[in-house]
């Protein structure tokens, strides 16, 4: 499937994290580490975080040319937890295969929002700009997300405004700009 202009409609395995600020971490290798200790592919500067805090394993679907995430507890290569845990949608657990809008704790302090989302390549960067504005990590903010997603990904688009943020379902009746 491909978009008006050609582009491709891919998969993508996003990561929303907050610390300080919200980030968007695009998951895309086969192990991404995530800890306090400056080797990690993210690092969360954070005293209640381990060095090798968890991981995200890239897995294949079942019965499909997609993959998944599953995310570990620790260091799966020296068979170490973290020292403060990790929890998928408010459960504790050593090892979660993850499912589209699981909010994720590090040591109940640090959250963050798994999403895969398919969505065009020409639309990536407008949908990561939007999602980075969240200003906390809870299940209201997931379900804004997972609102505008359904909006932004598989329907049209309409700018009712010069503000990209302000959006509808349907096209209006005067001339408008799709994406």
């Amino acid at each position: 499937m491909s978009s008006s202009d050609g582009s491709p409609v891919q998969e993508r395995h996003l990561f929303l994290l907050h610390v300080d600020t919200t980030r968007v971490i695009q998951l895309s290798s086969n192990f991404v580490h995530v800890g306090r200790h400056p080797s990690n592919d993210i690092v969360i500067d954070c005293d209640v975080i381990s060095r090798k805090h968890a991981t995200f394993l890239r897995v294949p679907s079942p019965n499909s040319q997609e993959f998944d995430y599953r995310l570990i507890d620790g260091e799966p290569k020296q068979n170490q937890a973290s020292r403060n845990g990790i929890a998928v949608n408010g459960k504790r657990c050593y090892l979660h295969l993850l499912n589209h809008g699981d909010l994720i704790s590090f040591s109940n302090v640090i959250k963050g929002i798994y999403l895969k989302v398919k969505i065009h390549d020409d639309k990536l960067n407008q949908y990561i700009s939007i999602i980075s504005g969240a200003k906390a990590i809870n299940a209201q903010t997931r379900d804004s997300i997972e609102a505008m997603t359904r909006v932004f990904c598989r329907r049209p688009v309409f700018l009712t405004s010069e503000d990209p943020t302000s959006i509808m379902l349907e096209a209006p009746q005067r001339e408008s700009l799709a994406y």
